[in-house]
């Protein structure tokens, strides 16, 4: 994507820049600083308004940030929001990965990782969202079906006491800062995902859950697959965009494509040129 914009003349480091976040901890004053320093360095450099655009994590963070700037600032500002393969709902592969851990392609054993996943704060905003996944399950055993309203149960079944409190300050106070995606920004937005990937949607015990070792991992479970880019489910892909399209003067557009993992989206030929077509068609 870098090469292709600086095909059509962006530069690296002038009015092509990349705004990092600390993907372990929810967005800090600290970074709306200097996404808003950055932002606005650049406008002022090229003089001519920014495109935000946000990949899969970056997708509710690039909202975060445009949300808690404000109507004015943004349309100063800001010419266009892109979410790209947004995680706006979380995904079931959060939950996998506190359950079991994931080693990060790090030769170490998936049951070190578990433990640490579960101290790890944004863990818990990545954790599926009920308000996108109503009525689905979430997990079965042979006695009981966990919805995802029972996510909170789920857990405490296991000895994840402390998730409760956990959930309150990361889905809480993005909830109570985002409002559930009620409002819907100011500017354009172009929306791009996939679907028609195995994504893991649900997950299936053998046996009822128990307590665990806070610091184990729990028993073995089988993943089932639905709808996604491979890591976030189809619900959470289009949440906010599918409010927000039902919204009045509204200047949203969805751009969906089948059968592209969530990572390799944003190096696909095909993908990158309809962006880039959005950036092309600035005024």
């Amino acid at each position: 994507m870098i090469k292709a914009l600086e095909a059509i003349g962006y530069v690296d480091g002038e009015n092509l820049l990349g705004g990092g976040y600390d993907w372990k901890s929810l967005p800090t004053n600290e970074w709306l600083g200097k996404m808003k320093d950055l932002i606005e360095g650049a406008v002022k450099k090229s003089n001519s308004k920014a495109i935000v655009v946000g990949h899969s994590m970056g997708g509710p963070y690039s909202y975060y940030f445009l949300k808690q700037m404000g109507d004015e600032w943004v349309s100063r500002y800001v010419y266009m929001y892109v979410p790209m393969a947004p995680a706006y709902m979380g995904a079931v592969k959060a939950l996998d990965d506190m359950l079991e851990g994931f080693d990060h392609n790090v030769p170490i054993a998936g049951k070190y990782f578990a433990p640490l996943m579960r101290h790890i704060p944004s863990i818990y905003f990545l954790l599926p969202w009920k308000e996108a996944f109503k009525g689905m399950v979430l997990a079965t055993t042979p006695s009981k079906t966990y919805t995802f309203d029972m996510l909170e149960e789920f857990l405490n079944a296991g000895n994840a006491s402390f998730v409760k409190g956990k959930l309150a300050s990361t889905q809480g106070e993005f909830y109570k800062r985002c409002q559930n995606y009620s409002v819907l920004p100011n500017i354009p937005v172009r929306a791009f995902y996939s679907y028609g990937k195995d994504t893991p949607i649900s997950l299936s015990f053998s046996s009822d859950i128990k307590p665990h070792d806070p610091d184990g991992e729990w028993e073995s479970f089988t993943r089932v697959n639905g709808d996604g880019d491979g890591l976030i489910p189809f619900p959470s892909l289009v949440y906010a965009t599918d409010k927000w399209m039902k919204m009045p003067n509204n200047d949203v557009k969805e751009f969906p494509y089948y059968g592209y993992s969530n990572l390799p989206f944003i190096r696909e030929t095909l993908v990158i040129n309809d962006i880039v077509a959005q950036f092309c068609d600035m005024s």
